[in-house]
């Protein structure tokens, strides 16, 4: 098992939490923010609802789930291999943009604070997606009411407030 968003492909090979036939939302286990990183005095504004002053594509990680979907929205997305490589695009007038999964160009710029201090990570979400406890066909076909009872837990623990408890407590303890 192990945490991923939910998609028609991984769903031909995986298990996921479903009510009425659609992924049940309520047994995601978190949610996984993805992030707009920019030049500080470049042209791309972000507000929440309204990105602008995109003149080149937008780079993203190659093979992540948001990329596809940022793909099929109609977005001029280029997929590139390494975070590092994307901050470097940013950094060189490449790309006016970066779409980052969790805070992994926070983990580029970290590595060296100086060099991509020009780069700065809007405020505001750009997209959020849920992530779900995937079981294999196979472990769920075999443990079916083991596999149900985990996430009617993970429901439960988002339902009675522990799960926020949870990430309140353990939040500060990730190195950068």
């Amino acid at each position: 098992a192990f945490v991923t968003g939910y998609t028609e492909e991984r769903s031909q090979w995986g298990a996921f939490p479903l009510a009425k036939g659609n992924v049940d939302n309520t047994q995601a286990i978190s949610q996984v923010d993805y992030w707009l990183y920019t030049l500080r005095d470049g042209p791309v504004r972000w507000d929440g609802d309204t990105l602008s002053g995109v003149t080149t594509p937008i780079g993203a990680g190659a093979g992540d789930l948001m990329t596809a979907k940022l793909k099929s929205e109609g977005m001029n997305i280029i997929e590139i291999d390494t975070y590092d490589q994307l901050a470097r695009m940013v950094l060189a007038d490449r790309l006016d943009a970066v779409i980052s999964f969790r805070d992994l160009i926070d983990k580029v710029i970290a590595l060296e604070p100086s060099k991509y201090e020009p780069i700065v990570k809007h405020p505001v979400p750009f997209r959020s997606a849920d992530g779900h406890l995937m079981f294999s066909k196979m472990a769920y076909d075999e443990k079916r009411d083991t596999v149900e009872k985990i996430w009617d837990a993970i429901r439960e623990l988002w339902q009675n407030g522990t799960m926020d408890q949870l990430f309140a407590k353990y939040r500060n303890l990730r190195k950068p």
